[in-house]
């Protein structure tokens, strides 16, 4: 749906706008779970917020992100503040979210040997100076 279509139905009062002092601005995670796409299907079935977003959108695209979830935070700010404290505690967490099976265990032995061994690395720039 095009912004004039849009505001072609708010100014035939089928949706609303919010003015920009009653926003309830959010910075949201940029994880794949807090995406658009994803919450999408629950935002769709919340009639009042959908009273501020369009209804139809081209074929595989969603609202903008950054406008959806201001929109989100205003009308639902415990769901939103819910959602972000729910995904950090996934991605903090080593039992949900299989991080144990990366870590690798090595002995004191083992670590105080590969400590001993000067490390640079390729990713930092370092500075040779001839002696």
């Amino acid at each position: 749906m095009c912004t004039h279509d849009f505001l072609k139905l708010v100014l035939a009062d089928e949706k609303k706008l919010l003015k920009m002092s009653e926003v309830k601005h959010v910075n949201v995670p940029m994880y794949d779970e807090l995406s658009v796409k994803n919450l999408w299907p629950i935002v769709k079935a919340d009639e009042e917020v959908m009273m501020y977003l369009p209804n139809e959108f081209p074929k595989g695209r969603v609202p903008d992100r950054a406008y959806t979830f201001n929109v989100l935070n205003t009308v639902r700010t415990e769901y939103v503040q819910g959602l972000i404290k729910h995904a950090q505690s996934l991605r903090n967490s080593t039992k949900d979210n299989g991080m144990q099976a990366e870590y690798i265990k090595m002995t004191p032995e083992w670590q105080q040997q590969l400590e001993a061994i000067p490390f640079i690395s390729s990713k930092i720039p370092h500075i040779v100076t001839s002696l």
